[in-house]
């Protein structure tokens, strides 16, 4: 369920997401949702 959820939040909001991981602003280029796998590990 986790997993899902930050899948959502890394995809919709990627820049907030980063910035609040890192706790600093950041420019992202593109995030490909290709990489992330569907499957729960």
């Amino acid at each position: 369920m986790f997993d899902t959820v930050c899948k959502f939040l890394a995809e919709t909001f990627s820049a907030d997401f980063a910035s609040w991981l890192l706790g600093e602003s950041v420019t992202l280029s593109k995030l490909s949702p290709s990489e992330l796998s569907l499957e729960p590990i």
